[in-house]
């Protein structure tokens, strides 16, 4: 160590880890503004939640208004497979015939639903339910009504559930799973006869999902402006924090600086003294605004990510967490970045 306290930049080669001691050191100089970086890090983690929801938003509009997955199930008089997916499925499969069932394919687990395809039990084509409940006005269900008695040889009249529960994973009861996923249709029409439908009937009959995508659209436009309102605030409060905090070190160092002898002065080029106060103290600056926030979002980030994976198939979501001791490294690289810097400036402090 050199004399006055203060290390040559040789002597930290080899020796770039991660100083939680002087991350406390810095970190205090941001304590008398802990209420600005308090509402800070609130207006991040509902920015973050408003980010994670968005492309959530967007699958949502796709499965629910745009492409539907309903699936029709066949079974013979001897097949064996019939009493498995009443067992799993039962609550979630409407009868469309004799021996026919339509279930949202959202509820099948992936291998249940590659497998009943290749028996021939679940048809390849796609099927649109439709639901009288969801048009708003009682005309729009006449008028939904003429269209499928005049091609009713399209349409397949929808009954009961033939059970009580849903298990969507085998073996595992799903606790995210919602009762509107298992709402049931009127009618049903697979997408092969639905572009036989003529174009003036096709708006009527998809009228409700077009009502549907108009509402996530306006929905998705005011998250889209919130979110710019909260980061612009949450960016101006957190570089106010940061500059505050730059003002204190740069006076605290100037003043320790003032009070060293001449012969440190002697021996130390003076353009390095002025970079350790100006240009490593902005990098110093990083750690309120950009590695703080970071880590702090990226935690938040993959815990709701987690969230909708785990709510979306739980086995595939296990695979993906495998992943996270990379995260993890990946992360602790990002910090050993600026050790250099920390120890530097706080050696100076």
């Amino acid at each position: 160590m050199g004399r006055h306290g203060f290390i040559p930049d040789e002597d930290l080669s080899g020796q770039k880890f991660y100083d939680s001691r002087l991350t406390r050191r810095l970190m205090a100089y941001a304590k008398p503004y802990w209420l600005l970086m308090l509402l800070a890090f609130i207006l991040l983690t509902i920015a973050t939640g408003i980010e994670i929801y968005l492309p959530y938003l967007s699958k949502q509009a796709i499965d629910d208004y745009i492409v539907f997955n309903h699936q029709l199930l066949f079974f013979g008089e001897n097949d064996a497979s019939r009493e498995y997916y009443i067992e799993y499925y039962g609550a979630g499969m409407f009868i469309a015939g004799n021996d026919s069932f339509l279930i949202d394919g959202s509820l099948l687990d992936p291998a249940d639903a590659k497998r009943g395809i290749a028996d021939g039990v679940i048809l390849k084509h796609k099927f649109m339910p439709l639901m009288f409940s969801d048009y708003p006005t009682q005309y729009m269900v006449d008028s939904v009504k003429a269209i499928i008695k005049e091609n009713e040889n399209y349409f397949i009249p929808i009954g009961e559930p033939i059970g009580d529960t849903i298990i969507t994973i085998k073996h595992f009861r799903n606790p995210f799973i919602k009762k509107e996923l298992s709402k049931k249709p009127d009618y049903a029409i697979s997408y092969e006869n639905l572009s036989k439908i003529r174009e003036n009937e096709l708006k009527v009959l998809r009228s409700s999902q077009l009502s549907g995508l108009v509402g996530i659209a306006l929905m998705y436009f005011i998250l889209l402006v919130i979110s710019f309102i909260i980061n612009f605030g949450q960016v101006y409060t957190l570089f106010n924090v940061a500059q505050r905090a730059m003002h204190d070190i740069r006076v605290k160092l100037f003043n320790h600086l003032q009070r060293l002898s001449l012969r440190f002065f002697d021996s130390n080029p003076v353009g390095k003294l002025v970079t350790r106060s100006t240009n490593d103290i902005n990098t110093v600056s990083e750690m309120f605004t950009s590695v703080a926030v970071g880590l702090f979002k990226d935690v938040l980030m993959l815990i709701g990510i987690g969230l909708i994976m785990l709510y979306m198939n739980w086995r595939l979501s296990l695979l993906v967490f495998i992943i996270a001791p990379l995260i993890v490294s990946v992360s602790y690289t990002h910090l050993r970045a600026h050790e250099t810097s920390l120890h530097l400036v706080c050696r100076l402090l």
